[in-house]
């Protein structure tokens, strides 16, 4: 019974021109193409295999046959064809060298991000300094997480400060700090427990501003790889003739947009209500969003830097306020010098004997003044050969550097005066970078919808372009369409290839037996609805008969006789018109209109049965059935 109403679909094959391929798709598109069918296995393998094989023999003797040629052709000129052939194959070659170089790149920023934001989560703001020192070392590398353990139980009773911070799932990244008699006991444990020693040559200084250019750089890194696959598939493409398309452009253009959408995000965008239509193509989407992003970081680290400098104008305000407490009237003259470094910080008072025992007997000058009762004030100066040396030892004792103190007026009341004043030009600048933000916001929110309308297109032809196969010049397509439609369709493409001065070739087959065809329903209006309910259990084949009807009557004459209630029958009707007509929207994944309709179906039939059995909301009344009366139940 139900046969008749699932619809053949008969197979459509085009082959157009590469430079009229999205034309056609957007047309196929409009004239009811149910799905792209992706080239199978058979497809592809029949037309490839043999040119992959040819495309590897070709680049391993490829460098062979240059010499021989070479030697044979001493003296003789080459035809242009032969010199384009060979400068294709050298660009070929180059750009596979180039591939491998930039994916090693990439790997290699990958772990030094991984590295620094592994520091910066161990509580490290500047690159740790690594080595032996006179009296303390420091050493910094990589260790399982099981072995962990090991290295907590065997030092944990030694003189030495450790850190730690994962990895990945199975490492931690290791730093240990202790004095210079335990070097070689820690290094021997270390080593038995497979620790493996990293250098950190390539990170320096203020670890978030390196994490912000190693991320910058290994994006176009990134993108560079994506440019060089890309042209290297256009070269696989004219050595081998028909393939398969490459995903490589449908994931460039998916990143654009989810930087696209972050933008958005982070430019907190809302749409404009009356927007002028922009054509834009994927280049000129691609230079907005990157001069965006660019100018968008470039003011977000100039706020970064402001609140970096307002953090230490308010901490070196705070402990101006303590020292003052403390009776101090002026404040010590820090910076460099011609061979001397002064600068002061922050110290736990009872790290104080402990920083004297370790720098006893060096050419280094300190002054101590407790401001609190767990806080102390030391001002150190020194050779600038010890520098590091101190600082790493203050490192160890908890010891934080005040910098906002370097060249303040030494009288504390000037300081104080000078530090307010700084703090008002930095709130200056704040706003002036706030409005230059509010400029750039509105500047991208004119061109934001044509950017999301070019995308989305963008990105539904790019995935339909992933379900073809192409060559150089050429763009095979294949879908599906109802038999009922070829006649339509045929018209369709006849003029289309009318429009392409005949540069379109198509042709309508039937599905081999062993292909999965998409099952195409026809079933009257008022039924329509519960096709969704018989999608749940399963869609038919094409092959086999269509349920649709004959579950829709079943089910809602079975919803009836479970739920007799006229009242509730209303009810259920009055929600229904209500949710199909009015809302009409998809809420928490639930299609409105089609539920809707679905429950005025069922209303009328819990209506109907409540009418015979005698019941309006739970209450008996008179039944319409002839042999019942009421209180029957």
């Amino acid at each position: 019974m139900g046969k008749e109403l699932i619809i053949p679909a008969k197979k459509l094959i085009v082959v157009a021109l590469r430079d009229k391929e999205e034309e056609v798709l957007r047309r196929l598109g409009e004239l009811g193409v149910i799905q792209l069918k992706k080239p199978s296995e058979r497809d592809v393998l029949r037309l490839a295999e043999e040119e992959e094989a040819r495309l590897r023999e070709l680049e391993e003797l490829y460098e062979r046959f240059m010499e021989i040629w070479r030697t044979l052709t001493l003296g003789v000129s080459e035809t242009p064809e032969e010199k384009e052939e060979q400068e294709a194959y050298q660009r070929y070659n180059s750009l596979r060298r180039r591939l491998s170089h930039l994916e090693a790149e990439e790997n290699e920023l990958k772990k030094r991000l991984t590295i620094v934001k592994a520091l910066i989560e161990m509580g490290e703001k500047r690159a740790p300094e690594t080595g032996k020192f006179q009296d303390l070392f420091s050493i910094i590398g990589i260790i399982s997480k099981k072995a962990l353990s090991d290295v907590k139980r065997k030092i944990s009773k030694k003189p030495v400060i450790l850190k730690y911070a994962p990895i990945s799932e199975s490492e931690v990244l290791l730093h240990i700090i202790g004095i210079i008699d335990l070097w070689k006991e820690v290094v021997k444990i270390l080593n038995d427990l497979g620790f493996r020693e990293l250098p950190l040559k390539e990170i320096s200084g203020d670890l978030r501003r390196v994490e912000e250019i190693t991320q910058e750089r290994l994006r176009r890194t990134h993108e560079e790889i994506q440019i060089v696959k890309h042209e290297l598939e256009m070269m696989r493409a004219s050595f081998m003739g028909f393939s398969p398309e490459e995903d490589g452009r449908l994931r460039a253009v998916k990143e654009l947009h989810e930087r696209f959408m972050e933008l958005k995000k982070i430019l907190s965008l809302e749409p404009l209500k009356h927007e002028e239509e922009v054509e834009i193509d994927l280049d000129e989407a691609k230079r907005i969003i990157d001069q965006v992003y660019e100018r968008y970081n470039l003011l977000s680290a100039r706020l970064g830097e402001i609140e970096d400098e307002e953090k230490r104008l308010e901490e070196a305000r705070e402990l101006i306020n303590m020292l003052e407490r403390a009776g101090v009237k002026e404040l010590p003259e820090l910076g460099e010098y011609e061979d001397l470094e002064s600068f002061a910080g922050i110290i736990d008072p009872e790290s104080i004997n402990s920083f004297k025992r370790l720098v006893s007997g060096k050419p280094i000058a300190y002054d101590v003044k407790k401001v609190g009762e767990h806080l102390a004030f030391i001002h150190i100066v020194c050779l600038k050969d010890l520098v590091r040396e101190v600082k790493t030892t203050l490192s160890s004792l908890d010891f934080r550097e005040v910098k906002g103190l370097i060249q303040l007026p030494k009288d504390i009341n000037e300081a104080k005066a000078v530090i307010e004043e700084r703090i008002r030009e930095l709130d200056d600048r704040r706003k002036l970078i706030y409005r230059d933000l509010q400029k750039l916001r509105e500047e991208f929110r004119s061109k934001a919808g044509a950017i999301s309308r070019f995308l989305f297109i963008r990105l539904r032809l790019d995935e339909a372009l992933l379900k073809t196969m192409k060559s150089e010049t050429m763009r095979v397509i294949q879908g599906w369409i109802p038999e009922d439609s070829i006649k339509s369709v045929g018209r369709a493409l006849e003029s289309l290839r009318e429009e392409l001065d005949g540069k379109l070739l198509y042709e309508f087959r039937d599905p081999s037996p062993d292909e999965k065809v998409p099952t195409i329903l026809k079933n009257p209006r008022i039924f329509k609805v519960f096709e969704t309910l018989v999608r749940q259990y399963g869609w038919p084949g094409h092959l086999e008969s269509d349920p649709t009807i004959v579950s829709g009557i079943l089910w809602t004459i079975m919803f009836g006789m479970m739920f007799p209630d006229l009242g509730h029958g209303i009810t259920i009707i009055m929600l229904g018109i209500l949710f199909s007509r009015f809302l009409k929207k998809i809420i928490l994944g639930l299609n409105f209109r089609r539920l809707g309709k679905l429950m005025i179906g069922l209303g009328i039939s819990s209506t109907i049965f409540g009418a015979l059995v005698g019941e309006f909301f739970l209450t008996e009344i008179q039944p319409l059935l002839p042999t019942l009366r009421a209180g029957w139940l």
